[in-house]
C-alpha cells in the first residue's frame, strides 16, 4: 500500500538519523523530508557546552534512557548527566507534571537540558563535531553517494526481472 492511499499531507521520519545515506534512505522508504536533531548538537556552531558534545561522542545507544524522571514529560536522556545530576535513570520514581513551572532536576543545582542533556538514540554513529557547512557537505555527498548506488541497484533489479 502506497501512503499517498491513506495520507496526503507531508511525511516526515525522524530517529536515529546522521547521516546523508540515512536522509536517502528516508526518501527511498517514501519519507518526504528527514529529521536530524542530535547530528547537529554536535556542531561547531552549536551553543551546547563542550562537556555536553563530548558525552556525545562517547555514548551508544545503550547509554540513552527514556524517562520523565526530569520534568514529568518522558523525554530521551543521557544516562551519564542523569547520573551526574544524582538521578538513577533506573529507578521508577516520577516526578508531577507541572508545564507552568520552570523545569528543574531534584537538589544539586542541576537543571533540565542545561547540564541534564538530552540525545537520540543515533548518538553512536557521532564521533565528531564538525561546522555545520562540513557537515552539510559530507552529509550531501553521503545523499548522492546513496542515491546513486540505490539507482544502480534499481537498474541490476529491473534488468533481472525482465
Amino acid at each position: 500500500m502506497k501512503f499517498d492511499q491513506f495520507y496526503q499531507g507531508t511525511l516526515i521520519l525522524s530517529g536515529s538519523m546522521s547521516t546523508g545515506q540515512d536522509v536517502a534512505a528516508a526518501q527511498m522508504m517514501g519519507a518526504d523530508l528527514a529529521y536530524m536533531g542530535t547530528r547537529f548538537i554536535n556542531t561547531q556552531e552549536s551553543r551546547a557546552n563542550p562537556e555536553y558534545k563530548q558525552m556525545i561522542i562517547d555514548s551508544a545507544a545503550a547509554d540513552i534512557t527514556y524517562t520523565p524522571k526530569v520534568s514529568g514529560i518522558w523525554a530521551n536522556f543521557l544516562k551519564p548527566s542523569l547520573e551526574m545530576a544524582g538521578l538513577d535513570p533506573e529507578s521508577g520514581e516520577k516526578k508531577k507534571v507541572d508545564l507552568g513551572e520552570e523545569l528543574q532536576a531534584p537538589e544539586g543545582g542541576a537543571s533540565a537540558w542545561k547540564s541534564i542533556w538530552s540525545a537520540g538514540h543515533g548518538v553512536g554513529s557521532i564521533s565528531d563535531a564538525p561546522s555545520t557547512a562540513e557537515l552539510v557537505d559530507r552529509m550531501v555527498n553521503e545523499y548522492h553517494t546513496a542515491a546513486d548506488q540505490f539507482a544502480a541497484q534499481a537498474e541490476l533489479f529491473k534488468r533481472s526481472a525482465s
